[in-house]
């Protein structure tokens, strides 16, 4: 009897300390990992914080407290919960710079980093929250502990032993749970750090190039101004779009579009400086900011090196794509104090640059007007497209053996409300950069077979030449937009001509043979415009399916004074002969000149001194009373 008593006595004790051990390890130990936990986490924010304020400070060592508004958007980005941190940035005096105000209950728990100047301190940035709700957790704590080590205390009175050992096993799960809470929280944390890492990159950067954007590109440039301003050095901001790049990105598809954005910006970031800054902005549209710069023929030297890369030729995927690009060249403080305004002063020179075709610009005030004009231009374009507010002028051809009309080039002109009739050089490549060149191709071609009909009728079938853009020799379906139109009109295919430039060609030559032979199974005539000012399209050429060349003007205007220019018609001559195809001069002007080019051999001749371009009625007329014109033409079978 007096041995179970002391037995009783015996358990009741050890099941009072288990209890008691229970009771007070739960509370004790969830409070100390909850601290440790948030203490690490806020050193954590507060050494980020101090890393990117440092950056900031080393940038800009004399002017890094005016700047609160930046200060405060680094806090911000480094910053896990705004609602409930509170951020303060201190100077080595101890002076308040910035801060995230916000209200916190007591007790406060703070953590704090040294901001650094080089070697030396510049102050420190303070991370602090309240530690209430760790506080009130830790009474749940309590509460649940108590209430554990009251069921423990109860089951070790009954039964002792095996009571003792449940309650083992229990407190090795609790510690095992506790271990695997401490470890889920130290892996949250270090996930937390790496995913705002990631989000302040994206953020910052281009997802297809991993280039700077447009946000990191301003942040630059100002911090790029206050150090020209205080070292008295230039900088340059040039704007870069890439020419060709639509036609490629409609023909080929944006999967090989965004190959060849990114094979330009891996060639922009091997020809600049380390400390120069390439960023894309969107679309085909790149900056490169040049720093310390000492004059402006060093931005000269730049543009011209940008450009040199670019125009090499790109294989990508069996395609070998020529591609280039307009440059709009901005300098501080020439030409603006501020980000926003240089940043549109280079996009004026860079629109200036294209429509010049001068490869770069730099700025220029009178451009300013010149694109507002552009801007009407392209909005007025829009509307005639829809309300087909173009005519056709027609330029006779003339057979140099018979000394009689062979044909006509028809030329679009736009007739515009109010700004009167429009040439295609003002309004084709704006066309061409705004997708309207396809529709307007089709209403060109309509228009052509349309006249080409009537003429038919009144028994003048001769063949009507119309101009092909690059975007349409590079789009397959092209052919077969072709063969539905002429399906609409009672006229022979070998009528109709279509002339496609060496540039167009040279885009992607192996889809532009594709594209000439389809059409020339149609039975279109394809002839080589402005033959003698593109790259090197004489390899191509005996792969082509093509009837003609034309000989570029610029070398006819000049032949009979320029022998050089005539040497260049005589040679063009004799090659296309000996390749069995027909020649046509452009450009001819003087009778001297008509004389010398069938002297030459040459077979079809175009120019002012033959017949300008006219309306179809006026045409008429001319066929009436020229020389040229008085013999009937009879169509080719």
């Amino acid at each position: 009897m007096n041995t179970n008593h002391t037995l009783t006595k015996i358990v009741i004790i050890v099941a009072g300390i288990i209890s008691s051990i229970v009771f007070i390890a739960i509370p004790v130990g969830y409070f100390s990992v909850g601290y440790r936990y948030e203490s690490a986490a806020l050193q954590a924010e507060a050494n980020r914080s101090a890393n990117s304020i440092s950056e900031i400070i080393d940038a800009n060592p004399d002017s890094w407290r005016l700047n609160k508004r930046l200060l405060v958007v680094t806090l911000i980005l480094n910053a896990s919960f705004t609602a409930t941190h509170r951020n303060h940035i201190r100077d080595e005096q101890g002076n308040s710079v910035a801060f995230i105000p916000v209200d916190l209950d007591w007790p406060v728990l703070a953590r704090t980093a040294v901001l650094s100047q080089g070697n030396k301190i510049a102050g420190e940035v303070e991370v602090a929250k309240s530690l209430r709700p760790l506080l009130i957790a830790t009474g749940v704590a309590t509460l649940i502990s108590f209430l554990l080590a009251l069921i423990i205390y109860l089951a070790l009175k009954v039964l002792p032993l095996r009571a003792l050992t449940r309650v083992i096993k229990n407190l090795d799960e609790t510690q095992e749970l506790l271990r695997a809470e401490i470890q889920a929280k130290e892996q949250a944390l270090v996930e937390a750090q790496d995913i705002g890492s990631a989000m302040r990159h994206q953020a910052m950067h281009d997802g297809l190039t991993n280039l700077p954007n447009r946000i990191l590109l301003h942040d630059r440039l100002k911090q790029a101004i206050l150090i020209s301003v205080r070292e008295k050095k230039i900088l340059a901001l040039i704007m870069m779009d890439l020419d060709q790049f639509k036609s490629i990105n409609d023909t080929l598809g944006h999967h090989i579009g965004d190959m060849v954005l990114q094979q330009i910006a891996m060639r922009l970031q091997q020809v600049l400086r380390g400390s120069d800054t390439v960023a894309r902005l969107g679309g085909d549209e790149f900056a490169i900011l040049l720093t310390a710069i000492s004059a402006r023929e060093g931005v000269i030297i730049a543009a011209q090196k940008i450009l040199e890369t670019i125009r090499l030729s790109l294989e990508i995927e069996g395609h070998i794509l020529h591609i280039g690009a307009s440059l709009g060249v901005v300098l501080f403080p020439e030409h603006g104090n501020s980000p926003e305004i240089l940043m549109r002063s280079a996009d004026v020179a860079m629109y200036s640059a294209k429509r010049a075709k001068s490869g770069f610009a730099i700025y220029d005030a009178k451009q300013d007007m010149q694109n507002t004009q552009l801007a009407y231009l392209q909005r007025d374009l829009q509307t005639a497209v829809e309300e087909n507010q173009f005519i056709l002028h027609y330029q006779p051809k003339i057979d140099l053996t018979s000394n009689r009309i062979c044909g006509v080039e028809a030329l679009i002109r736009w007739q515009h409300p109010t700004a009167g009739l429009i040439f295609p050089d003002t309004f084709i490549p704006v066309a061409e950069q705004n997708g309207l060149i396809k529709p307007l191709t089709r209403t060109v071609l309509k228009m052509a077979l349309q006249q080409l009909t009537e003429w038919q009728h009144k028994g003048r079938a001769f063949p009507v030449a119309i101009n092909i853009s690059a975007i349409n020799l590079q789009d397959p379906s092209f052919p077969e937009q072709v063969l539905q139109i002429m399906r609409d009109f009672p006229v022979s295919p070998t009528l109709l001509e279509m002339e496609i430039t060496e540039t167009a060609l040279m885009q992607d030559p192996l889809r532009a043979i594709e594209t000439v032979k389809k059409l020339c199974d149609i039975g279109i005539v394809i002839s080589i415009d402005d033959f003698g000012t593109g790259y090197s399209s004489m390899a191509y050429l005996k792969k082509l399916v093509v009837a003609k060349i034309k000989i570029d003007k610029s070398f006819v205007l000049d032949m009979i004074k320029n022998k050089n220019d005539n040497v260049i018609v005589r040679s063009t001559i004799d090659l296309a002969h000996n390749l069995g195809l027909t020649v046509v001069a452009e450009g001819v002007e003087t009778a001297d000149a008509l004389e010398q080019l069938r002297t030459l051999g040459c077979d079809i001749a175009q120019g002012y001194h033959i017949g300008r371009p006219v309306s179809a009625d006026k045409l008429d007329e001319w066929l009436e009373e020229s020389n040229f014109g008085t013999a009937q033409y009879e169509a080719p079978l």
